[in-house]
């Protein structure tokens, strides 16, 4: 465990420098609150490190049985969550350049799979817009959302923003209360 005090120094946008930190393997932290220091510096962490580098913090525990290793995931010991619920974290991830997942309660919500899939970054594609691409075959913009692993269909647009805006009033239909995901459009430059 340590406090870093050296956020702003690194070009990490966002933090103060008195945000607490659990040290995990492989030179990556892990934010946490004051009322989690505690139950999770007691045990050791290490960081899995997924394929688009985002870092998870965990540990492994044996099972009733004493014999094969089981993982406990940082962010869901902080949340608790239901069996079938998932752990989103709000800001996507967005330390992930620095080696740094952030853990605190305020990033982190339990929501159900289709929630935390449609807080996910928009995927590569011609568009600047996340659930919008080109549609080659009638050369307009394509509009989609996915629900409970089900494409939504929204509609084909001639301007790029309007597309953005059909997926961005899905959304609020699909996933209400939830902000993050959505895109964000400039309104006068939709015109």
């Amino acid at each position: 465990m340590r406090n870093t005090t050296n956020w702003p120094e690194a070009g990490i946008p966002g933090l103060t420098g008195y945000e607490l930190c659990i040290q995990l393997t492989r030179g990556c932290l892990s934010l946490i609150d004051a009322e989690d220091l505690v139950a999770l510096s007691s045990v050791s962490w290490y960081a899995g490190l997924s394929t688009k580098h985002q870092v998870t913090a965990m540990r492994k525990t044996p099972d009733e049985q004493g014999k094969q290793q089981q993982r406990i995931y940082m962010h869901r010991q902080i949340s608790k969550p239901l069996p079938d619920q998932e752990v989103d974290h709000k800001d996507q991830h967005l330390f992930f350049g620095f080696k740094l997942v952030d853990n605190r309660r305020e990033n982190l919500r339990n929501v159900s799979r289709s929630q935390n899939l449609a807080n996910q970054r928009k995927t590569r594609g011609s568009s600047r817009f996340k659930g919008v691409n080109w549609y080659k075959p009638t050369e307009k913009w394509r509009a989609q959302i996915r629900v409970n692993r089900r494409l939504i269909y929204l509609g084909l647009f001639t301007n790029e923003a309007e597309a953005a805006h059909a997926y961005n009033t899905a959304h609020q239909l699909y996933f209400p209360g939830i902000q993050e995901g959505k895109n964000f459009v400039d309104t006068a430059a939709s015109v």
